[in-house]
């Protein structure tokens, strides 16, 4: 079996991503699966800097060369904030926000706005490499627009704090089994099948 190590300490993230991967016959593993510590100053300009970042961080750590590692960046576009909060999504206030505070900072950005003037994308970059090997970069979007408050009956999950309120354009939420992949479900399908095919 292909195994894969995904450069997050995003509980949610990964458990999104290893159940995903199991169509395709993929092992994804977590660092301290493979007892190796990740930290990572994300200071990277595009979600593409960051995926490198986390990347390299835990590529430095890997002596297989069998092992494919990925690292990610995503986040939230919101068109009525210029685009916000874009790359800072976790930091968007100034500081590191709880899922919570991102959800309430949002709402309060975006109070007594229509929903034609709600829309937002969300968009994923992983890059992904072995050792000794030149990294590529895969790409995910989807759009749809940001409600005027939460789905309560889609449950959250820790680090993915979107999940009951954004609803995509084909008319579902990012907490859904989506008939189409979300944003980074996108990018990793596209991953899985080059890595199958290497």
């Amino acid at each position: 079996m292909i195994k894969l190590v995904f450069a997050t300490n995003n509980a949610g993230k990964l458990e999104e991503i290893r159940s995903f991967a199991k169509k395709f016959n993929i092992e994804v593993l977590s660092p301290s699966d493979l007892k190796l510590s990740f930290s990572v100053n994300e200071d990277g300009k595009s979600y593409a800097e960051n995926a490198l970042l986390k990347m390299h961080a835990l590529m430095s750590q890997i002596t297989d060369e069998q092992l494919w590692v990925a690292g990610d960046d995503s986040g939230i576009g919101i068109d009525a904030l210029g685009g916000a909060p874009g790359i800072s999504t976790r930091r968007w206030a100034g500081y590191e926000m709880s899922d919570q505070e991102i959800i309430d900072y949002t709402l309060s950005s975006l109070k007594g706005l229509p929903k034609a003037k709600r829309t937002a994308h969300f968009n994923s970059v992983v890059a992904i490499g072995k050792l000794n090997s030149e990294p590529k970069i895969f790409k995910g979007r989807v759009s749809g627009y940001i409600l005027d408050k939460p789905n309560k009956r889609i449950s959250l999950q820790p680090g993915l704090p979107f999940r009951n309120l954004f609803h995509t354009d084909e008319g579902r939420y990012l907490g859904h089994n989506l008939n189409s992949a979300n944003h980074r479900q996108q990018a990793f399908k596209q991953i899985f099948e080059y890595i199958s095919a290497q």
